[in-house]
């Protein structure tokens, strides 16, 4: 009996996370507007980090005495 009913609870299992697609919502214009704002956050994001990266680029130059020229 008790392996007859883990069977079928393992049936219900795979069952549950196969969603039959006639069941699932259709992408309505709030779920679009926020991947259009996950999509804009994360291009702030990169150029936040190539902006940073860029400055960390410019400072090492200084460092070394490279990044100022003008004083010969």
């Amino acid at each position: 009996m008790l392996e007859l009913l883990g069977t079928k609870v393992q049936g219900v299992l795979v069952r549950s996370k196969v969603q039959n697609p006639a069941l699932m919502d259709a992408p309505s214009k709030f779920s679009f507007s926020l991947e259009k704002k996950k999509k804009k956050k994360k291009k702030k994001k990169k150029k936040k980090k190539k902006k940073k990266k860029k400055k960390k680029k410019k400072k090492k130059k200084k460092k070394k005495g490279g990044g100022d020229t003008s004083e010969q």
